[in-house]
């Protein structure tokens, strides 16, 4: 087949000089841009001077596309129409850079629409603790450069509720408790909306907002979850598309519209920004009324609700209000038999003996059934009873948001009380790119059941939100391949303000008191905090792979204490004990069984101890 092919044939098949091929190809570069200039020369001599403008700037940017030997032969092809007599020269110069630039339009048009299709956008639905951490990872510099991010969130700033009740105490202040939104999503080059998301088709993958429905319907959402003169508010008329969407949105007060006058007499805790601003006022108005009897009325502080958040607000209520005003009276209402009904029998002796201490009484078996302008109407042990107060704070525990309600009526999978229901990568059940963390769903599957609505599962829920939404997009929605289990702990460390500088902690069956566990409350919530303030945010390195560690991963490190030290440590209650140290023995029981069981014989024995003592 070789001698069968023509001698011009063999010779084009011997590979010349690269130097040769390249000064040929520079020199057919030139002829055609002399052809095209010479032609464009005829033109403008033989062309009316109307016509001149137009086809002359097609001729002359024409000459910097030629050099490709296909369009140097459709050139050589319409110069041989010409001469036919099929094209005029204004045709020619016409058909030449319409015919060019079609070609190079149409490549780019094609990677234009290439790149839309690669497109992915994420939204996130509400500022939480899982979602702060989605928004830091997700930064520009780190995402995928085809993935937006859109972050919608009613305020500008998120309350963190681990410090809240500190600030009731007036350990912080308000500020010390708000992660910034603003600046954190300018930092990573998130969209930021300050808007409520009232509505979310699933099935055309749409997100809706308020200030949508406030321009199309004229009317004002509830003041709590809306700001209509708020100037952040995006008024846009136009959905939100989504290929995925998160929901960190937490929850509302359980119960307030179901008991006559909670909403119009109480103080709910949520939405936790509020509560702080209306305790504060209330004690205001309290001083104000003081100042203008002659007899000064002390506070009487009813919390309804006897939860872990109920007790450490009674504990913080009690510190504020008793440090400014005489004989002030905290009282908690108890539906239950007894406090910390899961604990042990030590962590409860040692809170009734906090209360105690404090005169923080308590009323159980307790049926709140109406509240009035300054009573509570209540059934104790089966009696009725009239509760008076001057603040009363409603802290029966989560319920589910309105949207939520409204997304179940759509199709989308959650409990009878409305919680989103996730599997354990955080994926709705339903409805595969839906994720959701925190208070606002319920992981379904687990071995020992969904966990407690804590702010803890939430900060811990967030470096697992970051790999398993990247992972949904990265795989095409198709598989589990690069996303994380979430396993909540089943056992964790619970730490409330008692309201004088110390703190109660709670974990492995044990109690510690003293100034030593608030300071480590402290470190902790201002470690987390500290990651997301804008003088911390890092500068960002294109191309740097997202944190999805724990957030408290490098906070403390093992203990050199042995076991029986260790116990002695913890049994403390002194302010000379060093909170680090303590710190790291409760990270190395966490972390190693047989050290902490032997920690635990050695409390165990000192209690007993005592007892007997």
């Amino acid at each position: 087949m070789f001698l069968k092919q023509r001698p011009s044939q063999l010779i084009s098949e011997i590979p010349s000089h690269p130097k040769r091929q390249s000064r040929r190809r520079k020199s057919r570069r030139h002829f055609n841009s002399v052809v095209i200039v010479l032609i464009a020369i005829v033109v403008i001599v033989i062309m009316p001077a109307s016509s001149f403008r137009n086809s002359a700037v097609s001729a002359f940017r024409s000459v910097a596309t030629v050099g490709s030997p296909k369009r140097h032969a459709r050139n050589v092809q319409q110069q041989q129409q010409q001469q036919n007599g099929c094209l005029t020269a204004q045709q020619l110069l016409a058909s030449t850079s319409t015919n060019e630039y079609e070609s190079d339009n149409k490549d780019e048009s094609s990677r234009e629409q290439q790149q839309q299709q690669q497109q992915q956008h994420l939204v996130l639905v509400g500022g939480g603790h899982a979602h702060a951490q989605v928004i830091k990872a997700l930064n520009a510099a780190s995402r995928p450069q085809n993935l937006k991010v859109t972050l919608i969130d009613q305020k500008a700033s998120a309350s963190y509720s681990g410090m809240v009740p500190g600030c009731i105490a007036e350990m912080y202040t308000h500020d010390d408790t708000l992660l910034h939104l603003t600046p954190l999503a300018e930092w990573a080059d998130i969209e930021f909306i300050s808007d409520q998301v009232v509505d979310i088709d699933l099935d055309e993958k749409k997100v809706y907002l308020s200030s949508h429905n406030n321009q199309e319907e004229g009317k004002k959402g509830n003041d709590d979850d809306y700001d209509e003169d708020d100037d952040t508010n995006n008024n846009t008329n136009n959905p939100i598309s989504f290929d995925c969407i998160s929901l960190d949105i937490g929850s509302t007060s359980r119960g307030l519209d179901d008991t006559p006058g909670a909403r119009e007499f109480t103080i709910p805790t949520r939405p936790i920004n509020k509560l702080v601003e209306r305790i504060a006022q209330s004690e205001q108005d309290m001083m104000e009324e003081n100042k203008r009897n002659e007899e000064t009325r002390p506070p009487r502080i009813v919390v309804i609700g006897a939860g872990v958040a109920g007790i450490e607000l009674s504990l913080s209520l009690n510190g504020r209000f008793s440090s400014k005003f005489e004989n002030t009276q905290v009282t908690l209402l108890d539906a239950g038999s007894e406090l910390l009904g899961g604990e042990s029998d030590i962590a409860k002796a040692t809170l009734q003996n906090i209360f105690s201490e404090k005169g923080i009484s308590v009323l159980h078996e307790c049926k709140v059934q109406e509240i009035t302008e300054d009573r509570i109407l209540a059934r104790v042990n089966g009696k009725s009873t009239a509760i008076p107060y001057t603040h009363c704070i409603w802290a029966t525990g989560a319920g589910a948001h309105s949207l939520a309600y409204r997304l179940q009526e759509k199709g989308l999978a959650a409990t009878k009380h409305a919680y989103f229901s996730v599997n354990e990568y955080l994926q709705s059940t339903s409805h595969p790119f839906v994720f959701a963390a925190g208070d606002c769903c319920n992981i379904e599957g687990l071995p020992n059941g969904p966990p407690p609505k804590a702010g803890v599962f939430a900060v811990r829920a967030g470096p697992v939100l970051i790999e398993n939404l990247t992972g949904y997009l990265r795989d095409s929605h198709s598989s589990t391949e690069h996303m994380k289990k979430f396993v909540p702990q089943s056992d964790f460390l619970k730490l409330l303000v008692c309201g004088d500088g110390r703190a109660l902690g709670l974990r492995f069956g044990q109690a510690f008191v003293g100034r030593w566990v608030m300071e480590m409350k402290d470190s902790i919530d201002q470690h987390f905090m500290n990651l997301f303030k804008p003088e911390n945010l890092p500068d960002l390195s294109e191309g740097e792979k997202f944190d999805t560690s724990q957030y408290d991963d490098k906070l403390a490190t093992k203990t050199n204490l042995n076991p029986e030290e260790g116990a002695a440590l913890l049994s403390r209650a002194d302010d000379d004990v060093d909170y680090k140290d303590a710190f790291a023995v409760i990270r190395t029981m966490a972390d190693d069984d047989e050290y902490c069981e032997k920690t635990l014989s050695f409390m165990k024995a000192k209690t007993a101890g005592v007892n007997r003592g």
